[in-house]
């Protein structure tokens, strides 16, 4: 079989860089992301691993920072000469700005960008100790317009590639279709001069992406000198004994039971980890396994898995465990059996917990006065006021106010989808009129929709007589579930059109008259439809469609849901009295919508066969932090979709706040972007924690999944086993054999802790609900917990 043409450049490029101790990755087919979820934390492959897993079209990519260590103590460092401009002054403008790092930068490794315009990447060896971030160096105050990003960049930027961040390798091919190629060969890496160092001190901390890097310095231990029980000390110098057969599956269990020992005796970071990777000692066997015997590199991974050392090592301590002093190597008759990996499994099965109390969330007001005395008006029209659902509410008004009129500088229409997930849709109903009724006051009852979009044409026909919509569901929750059940399936459609329609883009229809529009035959265009939602829904409900297979149905992932707080001293009694709207609300919908009270204009302008006229609503904030908050929220794969969603609702929202505070000429400021960051990013983090998103072959919940869903609904209560056995339908059809191992499991997992309740009871709570009894408080440092409304 005769090999892809691309096959020789890659294996040649990686026979030449793999000697030059260059960490290499696969990149998928002409782009510039790695095939490896979690690339950053990966093992390094052998040359002979990374041979094996190439597939056709692949492109290599190098990693950079701690990860590619040249020599002891030095790695390698890039720089990212991106030159996105034709000009010639713009290529002179980059370079210069690599000189001031490179000092002279032709006798460093360059390869070209497959992008061309003179970009290319510099390869430099710099000290592990003075390592930099990730950075942006320098870039150009001009800008051009970039159509991959739809939208206009800097003429030339100069990065820093360091851990975290990998360069595309030489004979690989870019998006544009060109290739990458050598200018200064990647066989030798020169350090770099000081003034790499001193000009990086002049980078603002905005423009650094830190990364998590530990420099521990490589030194050896004597062994014999430390505070370690004589058995402990024979396995780390020798490896497990004969009589340890079997008792370590793998190197790796055996590797980690000697660190949590190393912890146990509190030992500094420094010395475990040289300890971990003398090679005098067999415990180094699997640091220095996987990275070719470079020490520095296998200590930086050692220093990264000491926290979870430690922390096995501390709650040993916190069971009564280890009721010994392990700095007294006199203490070491029954040391060993704590490291037996069944040992361990039963402590963990026998942790103590208690239940940790929901922490009330704190309001943040609006930046604009004025949208804050909407939200208390709406308020004002419940019978239990809460601010949480006050503040969507309000701002799904000024989003229906503010689309199909402007837009943001990216492109982006200013409708949103917001949601509302209650236990009780009574106690939030009252909004529906309440906005209803804004809109009407101010001249725009031909905004709001009524009743259900039961067919794709009803949907139609709506859009066409008001292009700018407001929808107010009070039984979202149903309609997900009925169109699930309706052999006709058109209510399923519509509720899909909702993701298509999400971003304004215009509705052809061939035939008109379908949807009671025109005449038969008649092809009708609604431009820039600009569809507004404010859902409200019940967690029972959302629980059954949050899952992967289903994101698609009703534009769940283009939602920005608010969870109204289960804990009734959350809410405020009221006695509702429904009165006139505040004047002043009435005007200022006018006032957004551009029209003037008795202006008829706005006939027109709402004009679905005409594209509308849109104002730009302008950033004089810069999104990189408030994208990265988000984008940190969660690794899982499943959870993309909606991180992806919510960078595009954070600018709509910023925009839609702007647009409140100054109709006329509304700007984001860095007050706005920073409250609206906040405020999204807690919102999405508080519904992925309260709602799994999965993935089955055939679009169904795992049994697995229903139960923990079963016990995260009963909250900080839990559930007992009879709970379990008489309302979960999953729990309850399985065998008594196939409830203990899924319960096993679900222990092993820490997705369940099992507390006692009663004499001799039991009740299964949601880890999330709970901390370890006499722990330090980690609760909130591990989840990330940020308040709706609460800071990034």
């Amino acid at each position: 079989m005769t090999a892809p043409a691309q096959q020789p450049n890659l294996f040649q490029a990686i026979n030449r860089l793999w000697p030059v101790d260059l960490d290499l990755i696969w990149l998928r087919e002409r782009d510039k992301a790695p095939v490896q979820n979690q690339w950053t934390t990966q093992d390094r492959k052998t040359l002979s691993e990374l041979k094996q897993s190439w597939r056709q079209g692949y492109n290599l990519g190098i990693r950079l920072g701690v990860r590619s260590v040249l020599r002891e103590g030095v790695c390698c460092v890039g720089v990212d000469m991106d030159v996105r401009s034709d000009e010639a002054r713009h290529f002179q403008e980059a370079y210069a700005a690599v000189e001031e790092l490179l000092e002279n930068p032709g006798q460093y490794p360059t390869v070209l960008s497959g992008r061309g315009n003179g970009s290319r990447h510099y390869y430099a060896a710099v000290e592990i100790e003075r390592l930099p971030h990730t950075c942006h160096f320098r870039r150009s105050k001009d800008t051009v317009y970039d159509p991959a990003r739809k939208k206009r960049v800097p003429a030339w930027e100069v990065d820093i590639g360091s851990t975290g961040r990998q360069f595309v390798a030489p004979g690989s091919v870019h998006p544009s279709g060109g290739v990458y190629t050598e200018a200064v060969p990647l066989d030798r890496i020169p350090d770099v001069p000081e003034a790499f160092y001193e000009a990086l001190e002049t980078v603002p901390e905005t423009d650094i992406h830190r990364a998590v890097v530990i420099p521990i310095s490589a030194a050896d231990v004597d062994l014999d000198a430390l505070p370690l029980p004589e058995g402990i000390k024979e396995k780390i110098r020798s490896g497990p004994a004969p009589e340890d057969e079997g008792r370590w599956p793998s190197r790796s269990e055996y590797f980690f039971a000697m660190l949590c020992a190393l912890a146990a005796a509190g030992l500094d970071d420094e010395t475990m980890c040289g300890v971990a990777t003398c090679p005098a000692y067999a415990m180094s066997g699997k640091p220095l396994g996987n990275r070719k015997g470079i020490r520095a590199s296998a200590m930086q991974w050692v220093a990264r898995q000491i926290p979870r050392a430690r922390a096995q090592a501390e709650r040993w301590r916190l069971e009564n465990r280890l009721d010994v002093d392990l700095s007294d190597p006199a203490n070491n008759p029954g040391v060993d059996e704590f490291f037996d990996p069944e040992n361990i499994a039963e402590m963990n099965r026998q942790k103590k917990y208690e239940v940790v109390p929901e922490a009330p969330a704190q309001h943040r007001p609006f930046p604009c006065e004025t949208l804050n005395e909407v939200a208390a008006w709406l308020q004002s029209e419940a019978p239990e006021i809460c601010w949480q659902t006050g503040q969507i509410a309000a701002i799904a008004l000024a989003s229906a106010a503010a689309s199909r009129r402007y837009r943001t500088e990216f492109g982006d229409p200013l409708n949103l989808y917001t949601g509302i997930v209650t236990h009780s849709i009574g106690l939030v109903r009252h909004y529906k009129p309440a906005l209803h009724r804004a809109l009407a006051e101010a001249g725009y009852a031909g905004m709001i929709a009524n009743g259900r979009f039961s067919s794709p044409g009803v949907l139609y026909n709506m859009l066409h007589r008001s292009p700018a919509l407001l929808y107010v569901s009070d039984d979202y929750g149903s309609q997900l579930a009925f169109a699930k059940r309706q052999p006709s399936g058109a209510h399923e459609q519509t509720l899909s059109i909702f993701a298509d329609i999400h971003n304004a883009k215009p509705i052809y229809l061939n035939n008109g008259q379908e949807a009671g529009i025109g005449k038969q035959g008649e092809r009708v265009v609604i431009h820039h439809p600009a569809l507004s939602i404010l859902a409200m829904i019940s967690a029972d409900q959302l629980s059954t469609v949050v899952r992967a297979s289903e994101l698609g149905r009703g534009a769940l992932e283009q939602f920005l849901f608010v969870l109204a707080p289960e804990d009734p001293a959350a809410y405020t009694m009221n006695d509702p009295e429904p009165g006139d709207v505040p004047g002043w609300i009435a005007a200022h919908l006018q006032a957004i919508r551009l029209i003037e009270q008795g202006d008829d204009t706005d006939l027109v302008k709402d004009n679905p066969a005409q594209e509308p006229d849109l104002r730009t609503v302008r950033f004089d904030a810069k999104l990189d932090a408030a994208y990265a908050a988000i984008m940190a929220i969660s690794d899982r794969r499943e959870a993309r979709p909606i991180l992806l969603s919510a960078r595009a609702i954070l600018r709509r929202l910023c925009a839609v706040l702007a647009v409140w505070a100054n109709p006329p000429h509304p700007v984001v400021s860095r007050e706005i972007l920073a409250w609206t960051s906040g405020y999204v990013a807690a919102n999405v983090r508080a519904f992925l924690e309260a709602f799994n998103i999965l993935s089955t072959d055939d679009g169904k919940l795992t049994q697995y999944q229903q139960i923990l869903d079963h016990i995260a609904q009963g909250g900080a209560e839990g559930r007992t086993p009879k709970d379990l056995s008489q309302r979960c339908w999953a729990f309850k059809k399985l065998s008594k054999e196939k409830r203990a191992e899924t319960m096993d499991l679900l222990l092993e997992d820490g997705e369940v802790v099992q507390m006692p309740r009663g004499r001799g009871g039991k009740v299964y709570i949601a880890a999330r609900f709970v901390k370890e009894a006499g722990a330090a408080e980690v609760f909130a440092e591990e989840s990330g917990d940020t308040p709706p409304g609460g800071s990034v």
